[in-house]
């Protein structure tokens, strides 16, 4: 039972919802001092440490709440909430539902689960929980934002536009709509609207940091411009910012100080960036190292080549695979500009397909270690049947899902057909892109120099078990750096390894129209650029840790 509230207790409450957060913090650490059961200072202390993004202290505190009250709904729907932010989406989908249980129609908690589904790119499930919230609440904004951007992802643009321009005739000055309908904007590549839907956001909510990152992706700062100093503005009150607002505005800053040739001021703001960032991740890079010796170790040449041929027989799927920001999303591009062609955008089916199979009890990748072929041809099968719903007419659909670098083996037993493709690119300018890049807690790697260096070995050590065990031309290898010196040859060779007839458009894949989620939304809708190779030597000494960590790698 929650003790009764005392003086210090409001006051605390008081200055929380005024943003005096130092002030309350202190405040309600007081009040725990003399009751530590008290309920209200417990989840509202705990709120704190989750909008800063201590979730490891926020996940303390409100185990501690539903230690003393287990039956309390929100405290489980919170939990939810740091368990997913810590990449603990399992936990985190019972917690929400553990809520939804204690108090059937909970609207957070059904939120909360639907924004989950989105993160794993179940856009189904997550469609029908956010439905469920916008049926008791139709005018909740955020509801709206992630029922379009699902709708989006599941390549239906033309509704998620349609919900968006009816929630803004509601709601003309909502912020967030505005927000929203500008990333819509700059998935399709209308950046000029995209730029006006920001601007409009901002001018809405100029205390809110988030617009100012995705206007930064569709806007060139020069000296002088006034949102540079709005956002030193807000920055220079931390206190009041959410982990995703002090991030935006380091990563806006970043682009505007390099926009306007102050390197030394730039870096700062992204190194800023990338370290609140990684303090708000529980991130362990042994563990991922251990599940690819794993791999290694279960799809050895024997098992590859004893087992092949025997999965499901479909030519539908494209793989395109590789280190994130090595040009993925290009070589995707290109290929859907074909008339045959869908790009589906980065599917997780695979790693979710690969956790659900194989034998019982025992997990990926030991699940497969006796795997006969009705295993690989089921899960291929399965495969097809989720690929194949979302473009029924396509001849082939594009996957190019990063990490699916890792299931090749499985990917080449389970589809012997699939086409695959390795897109590299040299190793400085790939992870510099990506420590320049936000991904939230989809690249947990990505934000500490040596981590980043040291997960990009280990995808290479990864590809070269790959090149030794698959079946000679199983794989195409191509290098973005080739693409960008000759496109038509690439293109060629790219729709030759899938046995694609040549078509000029494939050259024109910066006029396509179809949606772009990946972080490449911008650079993808212009000609091909030389100037996108080499660009980390600009940061060369602040990278110098990196260089390090790549070794030798770091020159190739």
């Amino acid at each position: 039972m929650a003790t009764a509230p005392s003086q210090p207790l409001d006051q605390a409450i008081q200055l929380h919802q005024a943003g005096r957060i130092g002030e309350a913090e202190r405040l309600f650490q007081a009040v725990l001092q003399r009751e530590p059961r008290n309920l209200p200072a417990l989840q509202h202390l705990a709120i704190i440490h989750a909008n800063r993004g201590e979730f490891a202290d926020a996940q303390a505190l409100f185990r501690r709440v539903l230690s003393i009250d287990p039956t309390s709904p929100e405290a489980h729907n919170n939990l939810g909430r740091v368990l997913s932010a810590l990449n603990r989406h399992r936990e985190a989908a019972a917690s929400f539902s553990q809520a939804l249980a204690l108090r059937p129609g909970m609207v957070e908690a059904a939120f909360n689960l639907g924004g989950l589904y989105l993160k794993l790119g179940q856009h189904q499930s997550a469609i029908t929980h956010l439905r469920q919230v916008m049926q008791q609440r139709p005018d909740f904004s955020e509801a709206v934002c992630l029922l379009a951007q699902a709708l989006q992802e599941q390549g239906n643009s033309r509704d998620a536009a349609g919900l968006l321009d009816e929630a803004l005739k509601r709601r003309p000055r909502d912020a967030m709509l505005h927000q929203a309908l500008g990333r819509l904007h700059a998935s399709t590549g209308e950046l000029d609207r995209a730029s006006e839907s920001f601007e409009a956001s901002i001018a809405l909510r100029p205390d809110w940091g988030v617009p100012y990152y995705d206007l930064s992706q569709v806007h060139r700062f020069t000296a002088g411009d006034p949102h540079i100093s709005a956002m030193e503005r807000l920055l220079a009150n931390p206190a009041r910012l959410s982990l995703d607002e002090g991030v935006a505005l380091h990563l806006a800053l970043y682009k505007a100080r390099s926009d306007v040739g102050d390197d030394e001021a730039a870096f700062a703001h992204l190194a800023a960036a990338n370290a609140a960032r990684r303090s708000a991740i529980g991130y362990d890079e042994a563990v991922p190292a251990a599940r690819r010796q794993a791999i290694r170790r279960v799809f050895d040449a024997a098992f590859i080549r004893n087992r092949g041929g025997q999965g499901f027989a479909s030519a539908l799927p494209i793989f395109v695979v590789g280190f994130p920001r090595s040009g993925t999303t290009l070589v995707e591009q290109i290929l859907a500009s074909h008339p045959a062609v869908h790009g589906a955008g980065e599917l997780a089916y695979i790693g979710e397909l690969a956790r659900g199979a194989g034998v019982a009890n025992q997990r990926y990748p030991e699940s497969f270690a006796d795997a006969g072929p009705e295993i690989f041809s089921a899960l291929g099968a399965a495969y097809i049947g989720r690929l194949a719903a979302l473009a029924p007419n396509a001849t082939h659909i594009v996957d190019k899902m990063p990490d699916n670098f890792l299931h090749l083996g499985l990917i080449h037993l389970a589809l012997p057909q699939a086409r695959i493709i390795h897109v590299r690119r040299a190793a400085m300018d790939t992870c510099f892109s990506c420590f320049e890049n936000d991904f939230g807690e989809r690249q947990p790697f990505s934000y500490e120099l040596g981590e980043l260096g040291r997960r990009y070995i280990g995808y290479r050590e990864m590809m070269e078990h790959w090149r030794r065990t698959l079946p000679p031309g199983r794989m195409l290898e191509i290098d973005y750096e080739a693409i960008v010196r000759d496109l038509e040859s690439s293109a060629r060779l790219l729709l030759g390894h899938c046995d694609l007839p040549w078509d000029e458009r494939c050259l024109s894949f910066h006029e396509s129209q179809r949606a772009v989620f990946t972080q490449s939304q911008a650079q993808i809708r212009r000609p091909l650029y030389a100037s996108s190779l080499g660009r980390w030597r600009r940061y060369e000494r602040q990278l110098r840790p990196l260089a390090d960590a790549l070794g030798d790698a770091a020159g190739s």
